[in-house]
């Protein structure tokens, strides 16, 4: 999450910005995830989120903030973990126990 605005002692026009979710790949980065916007209104802030969904291959990850034009404010840059999504497998594990657990009680209620 990022907060975007644009500075008040600059002509109040829109302007074009971009943040980059980025991990180094040799000499460079590569991207893997943006988002493109213009900023708000003159004077006031808004909160900018992309989200991305890392895995352990993604290692070290980055964040680049590019403006289009005159400065920017970006403030409270931050990047925030949330809970791992289930693996597909764990998913199917769960499926077929319960499948298991409900076949057993259906062989009960009809003795």
């Amino acid at each position: 999450m990022v907060d975007v605005s644009i500075r008040k002692d600059v002509e109040p026009i829109k302007q074009d910005y971009e943040i980059r979710l980025v991990r180094e790949e040799g000499t460079g980065y590569a991207v893997l995830a943006a988002l493109q916007g213009t900023t708000p209104t003159h004077g006031t802030w808004e909160t900018a989120v992309l989200t991305y969904n890392a895995t352990a291959v993604d290692g070290q990850l980055g964040i680049q903030l590019y403006s289009a034009g005159v400065q920017m404010l970006f403030d409270n840059v931050r990047l925030d973990a949330s809970q791992a999504v289930p693996e597909p497998t764990i998913l199917i594990l769960l499926g077929i126990g319960l499948v298991g657990v409900s076949g057993l009680s259906r062989k009960k209620f009809f003795k």
